[in-house]
């Protein structure tokens, strides 16, 4: 299954929700003001059980924050900013990586809504 397919089906929210970054070999971290950047493997069951949970929570929070959903594969790490395949998330703000949604056993797409609310309220 491809970058977009895995993306298409594991989304539960309205495609036009989040934007698809499947080639981010030209993707300017630095350019992000606020929004979230959630890491998809194609390859990897847990990433895409992660897009869908946090899609799912993604109707129910701020639609005015930009949600970009990258290819693990063509992302070159950058700092702390990597993935190991699990469905990571980064929560950005002015600028700036404030926190970071890792593996976890808790239920990560609670978390990833929680954080989410926190620093993005409606």
């Amino acid at each position: 299954m491809s970058f977009l397919e895995a993306a298409k089906a594991s989304l539960r929210c309205p495609i036009e929700r989040v934007t698809l970054v499947e080639d981010a070999s030209g993707f300017a971290i630095r350019s992000i003001e606020n929004g979230v950047m959630i890491f998809l493997a194609d390859w990897s069951a847990p990433a895409c059980l992660a897009l869908a949970g946090y899609s799912e929570r993604l109707n129910l929070l701020n639609p005015n924050i930009p949600v970009w959903v990258v290819n693990v594969d063509t992302f070159e790490p950058e700092g702390t900013i990597l993935s190991h395949g699990w469905g990571e998330a980064y929560f950005f703000r002015k600028g700036r990586l404030i926190d970071q949604l890792l593996r976890s056993k808790e239920d990560m797409a609670a978390r990833f809504a929680e954080k989410f609310a926190g620093f993005f309220p409606q």
